[in-house]
């Protein structure tokens, strides 16, 4: 919500402020169209920022509505959060947040019983979850049917509630036990 109430670049002190209400976040940034970098804090990180999951053709698009991608890094899935930056109604960049959910999910009383998929993959595996029949499940044909549920996988049954961030489908799965 933060992010979509801004569509031109912010000042340095807008970024601080950010990082320091938003903790968990591993940096912000601002990018033009082309993904030249305007703007980035931290300047030095250990996860060096991929913004080109959201410069996609795909994914960039002169309509003014956030957008998510995940980077899939050596060092762990990287959420991306961008919204496009814009002036007299078209398209100049995009302002960027990221995140490890590793970082966000800590704060879970539970984070072991919790597991977190995207589209393409897993962004939090928890504890004991079938990640490869999860990941098989046909979300699609859930989805039909309503955007929360249960399903069982051999004698594990699970709840689940999809949200979307952006166009990009999150599946939050606990299990009944």
């Amino acid at each position: 919500r933060v992010l979509e109430t801004r569509d031109t670049s912010p000042e340095e002190r807008w970024f601080d402020r950010l990082l320091v209400r938003f903790p968990w976040l591993s940096g912000v940034g601002a990018v033009d169209a082309e993904g030249n970098v305007l703007a980035r804090k931290p300047t030095a990180a250990i996860k060096v920022p991929n913004y080109d999951v959201l410069l996609q053709e795909d994914v960039l698009y002169p309509k003014r509505s956030l957008r998510a991608g995940v980077d899939e890094s050596p060092l762990g899935p990287e959420f991306y959060l961008g919204m496009p930056l814009d002036r007299d109604g078209s398209l100049r960049g995009l302002l960027i947040a990221h995140f490890d959910f590793r970082s966000l999910v800590r704060l879970s009383p539970d984070a072991d019983g919790l597991m977190i998929l995207y589209e393409g993959g897993v962004l939090w595996p928890g504890k004991g979850f079938d990640q490869e029949g999860l990941l098989a499940v046909d979300w699609e044909q859930l989805l039909k049917k309503g955007v929360q549920g249960a399903i069982t996988l051999g004698k594990a049954e699970h709840y689940w509630i999809v949200r979307y961030i952006g166009q990009l489908r999150i599946v939050y799965l606990v299990r009944n036990e």
